[in-house]
């Protein structure tokens, strides 16, 4: 059994991978949210590797112990237990932490997630972690698990005693509904510049009101998944309303040093779970909105639109735009028709120097300031503006 994804390998984890096992089920940091571990001895690891071994063996094994690797070094663990029913499965994950941060446990998680639904034929996925667990939190939501509870009890074995404990989980109705409603699945390029969006967190976001009025304010992008990103707004605001009555919502966030990030966006309201979700990843929210004040907030639903990265640090000029929930990238800017003459005087008045000789010349658009420079000096007329 083999699943592959766009970096790694996922394969049976088995008795030869002893060390590597132990490197991550042996250390305390590592494991420290985890219930069954850290491993105290190399021989406990064995033990838990051999069980895993033997269920590989199996037609039908009763849970999955999946090995992750990259560029064939093995460097974590996915684990999927299908219950007596085969209809629900419980989902594990560890990484060894000179891994942490990169993308890796979402990204094998989601093969994972895939062959549960699409080769086990299961209906609902559930997950478990330590209510203090912010990094697994976070990760919950990217791979798109929703917070099902946070009433539980994590109980551990040893001294660390007991711990609030969280459940999230994932069912194929829930799958097929995030990708219907929003389109077609976000690709690892629109994935990569909402997660900037996340990280920034502080944008401005702009809306437009009944009478055409344009209206700006900072907000926090709160939380994003596999559905795109998601906004809180109180009822009061003038925001919500706008949100509401329009649909769409534009960002800009600005990410030092001289880069910028923006997304025309359609919005819509999400769930009550949703918002509980985002008020587990952001605990400072409760202590402005403590206990059911919440829920005087709903939160939005960013599930389509399109984007543009721009950087100015270096010459020239570097833009990449990205889309997702089905709508298509726009590539603003200029384009040179077959009217050109090829007098050259465009490309000498180009401040970054991205206009190239050919018939007709060619501007290359990722690194276009889009200053307009050629449109209005061109004597053929022969340039023509790619936006409204």
């Amino acid at each position: 059994m083999i699943l592959e994804t766009e970096r790694l390998v996922l394969r049976p984890l088995g008795v030869g991978d002893l060390e590597t096992t132990h490197t991550y089920a042996g250390d305390t940091e590592t494991t420290k949210y985890m219930i069954y571990f850290p491993s105290k001895t190399l021989a406990d690891t064995e033990r838990f590797l051999a069980d895993a071994a033997f269920e590989w063996e199996k037609d039908r094994p009763a849970f999955y112990e999946f090995a992750v690797t990259l560029d064939g070094a093995h460097i974590g663990g996915v684990t999927l237990k299908p219950d007596g029913q085969n209809r629900q499965g419980e989902l594990g994950w560890v990484l060894n932490r000179d891994y942490w941060g990169q993308g890796y446990a979402s990204e094998a998680i989601a093969a994972v997630i895939q062959f549960a639904f699409q080769k086990r034929k299961l209906k609902k996925l559930v997950a478990y972690c330590d209510s203090r667990n912010q990094a697994s939190i976070r990760l919950m939501g990217k791979i798109g698990l929703r917070l099902e509870s946070s009433e539980g009890v994590r109980r551990y074995a040893d001294a660390r005693g007991t711990s609030g404990e969280h459940r999230y989980s994932l069912s194929i109705d829930e799958e097929d509904l995030s990708m219907d409603r929003g389109g077609r699945e976000m690709d690892e390029k629109a994935k990569k510049y909402v997660d900037l969006f996340r990280r920034v967190k502080i944008c401005s976001a702009g809306t437009v009101d009944a009478q055409g009025k344009v209206h700006s304010r900072i907000i926090n992008v709160l939380m994003v998944d596999a559905r795109g990103m998601f906004l809180v707004a109180s009822r009061g605001k003038p925001f919500y309303k706008q949100m509401l009555e329009s649909g769409q919502v534009a960002l800009a966030a600005s990410v030092q040093p001289n880069q910028s990030l923006k997304f025309d966006g359609k919005v819509k309201l999400a769930g009550r779970a949703e918002l509980d979700e985002i008020f587990v990843q952001n605990p400072g929210l409760g202590e402005v909105y403590p206990g059911e004040t919440r829920y005087i907030l709903d939160a939005f639903w960013v599930y389509e639109g399109c984007g543009e990265w721009f950087d100015l640090r270096y010459h020239p000029i570097t833009r990449e735009t990205f889309a997702y929930g089905g709508a298509q990238e726009e590539h603003n800017g200029f384009e040179i028709t077959k009217g050109c003459t090829e007098c050259d005087l465009c490309r000498e008045l180009c401040p970054q120097g991205c206009i190239e000789k050919g018939s007709p010349y060619h501007i290359v658009w990722m690194h276009c300031l889009q200053c307009g420079r050629c449109i209005e000096n061109c004597p053929a007329d022969a340039i023509v503006r790619l936006h409204p």
